[in-house]
């Protein structure tokens, strides 16, 4: 029914459903009726900041495949108060609990860097804007689902897998309420987030469902008909999983033990379809990606390589006591297929000494690791990484064990 006309507000209508359908499928009988080319969707409890609406609009009409959120700002559930949020992402849990994470700006981060949109592997989905047409072309929400929760994982890992972006918008700020606990029951004695869960997992997640199942177990044995989610995901192109972790959330903690049977079958996989098929691009393509992750434990030493983007270490490397898997953070490493050595989102450079900086594929920042020897290698100043003492540095490669790393899981 219409909402009496107010003003500016005379165009605005609610939707009367005859019965209880849920979050996610009341949001798409909502876009269904809109007629705008863009659809926001807010949760009832927000308060829209000044000039909300225009950064989400321009985004967008850059590109119709940006989906894009706001600064979530924090509203007391005590006192009502206003205070602003930090410049923050969205991650996951593998239980398919989102998360959020600092955004890792580099150390030459200007003030316009703050500014610019941000990508996000994941939202946390009660307030973002979208194209309305790309939203029903990328396959809207999943119907099958229950209630709330986990669409907003479902839509991240879809519009990143099936070539669209996911963006904070800093120039954006909405307050929103943060309940104390989960705020609808489960209809009909259904478990919603495991049944959902188990959906989102089935469907985009490949063998690294097996992670979802280890964190929970799914209490009834049905979650429902997902072959046309599965259809959608094929008739869009859409990418792997192991593709959005290596190249949309590389930071993302994988298991050490399901990381090399994972990626041992992916391997074995896509190397018998280039043996059977040599210019098979699709699975030369997906050789490509994360080579390894975990501390870097000199060999010398006993000491593992460690990196700070705060305090008084901002952005330096240095050696210190490895930790164990609780506080190890501070020491995870990445190697990316661009022969990248990544702590959290930021690379390490020789440009000016040893240093966390921005990636940008500079020959500075490009390294090679050899489980052979264990030396690892600075190609543009073909020297290796090597303690002395306490203290790192680059020096000749001369296969001593002060130039030897372990890669080791925390």
């Amino acid at each position: 029914f219409a909402l009496a006309s107010r003003g500016s507000f005379n165009s605005s209508k609610v939707l009367d459903l005859e019965s209880r359908q849920g979050l996610i499928r009341a949001r798409v009988k909502g876009a269904e009726a809109a007629r705008g080319e863009v659809v926001v969707f807010l949760d009832s409890h927000c308060e829209a900041n000044v000039d909300w609406l225009r950064p989400l609009l321009a985004r967008i009409k850059q590109d119709k495949r940006h989906v894009v959120c706001p600064v979530i700002d924090i509203i007391s559930t005590e006192n009502l108060d206003y205070q602003p949020s930090p410049l923050v992402r969205g991650g996951f849990t593998w239980s398919l609990n989102f998360n959020w994470e600092s955004i890792p700006f580099g150390p030459d981060a200007t003030d316009l860097d703050m500014i610019k949109p941000a990508k996000s592997p994941t939202m946390a989905g009660g307030l973002f804007a979208i194209h309305r047409d790309y939203f029903f072309q990328v396959g809207s929400y999943d119907m099958g689902m229950e209630v709330w929760g986990g669409e907003n994982l479902e839509i991240s890992f879809r519009v990143w897998m099936c070539g669209g972006t996911l963006e904070i918008i800093p120039c954006s700020r909405i307050g929103h309420i943060f309940r104390q606990r989960r705020p609808y029951d489960d209809a009909a004695g259904i478990d919603a987030m495991s049944k959902n869960g188990v959906r989102v997992a089935e469907v985009w997640m490949d063998d690294y469902k097996q992670l979802y199942y280890k964190e929970r177990t799914f209490g009834g044995s049905e979650f429902g008909d997902i072959s046309g989610r599965v259809l959608l995901r094929k008739q869009l192109k859409c990418q792997s999983f192991q593709w959005f972790l290596d190249n949309i959330y590389p930071e993302k903690t994988i298991p050490d033990d399901f990381k090399k049977r994972s990626l041992e079958k992916s391997r074995q996989k896509n190397l018998k379809q280039i043996h059977d098929n040599p210019n098979d691009q699709e699975a030369l393509r997906a050789l490509e990606g994360r080579l390894g992750q975990g501390q870097l434990k000199n060999v010398k030493s006993g000491m593992c390589l460690s990196a700070a983007t705060s305090g008084k270490f901002h952005f330096k490397t240095y050696m210190s006591d490895c930790v164990r898997r609780a506080r190890a953070d501070a020491q995870m490493w990445v190697f990316t297929n661009k022969n990248e050595l990544v702590f959290n989102g930021l690379c390490l450079d020789v440009a000016k000494g040893l240093k966390l900086r921005k990636c940008d594929l500079s020959p500075e920042q490009s390294w090679l690791y050899s489980p052979e020897n264990q030396e690892l290698r600075q190609t543009s100043r073909d020297e290796c990484l090597s303690v002395s003492g306490d203290y790192l540095r680059l020096s000749r490669c001369i296969h001593d064990k002060a130039q030897k790393w372990e890669i080791t899981e925390p």
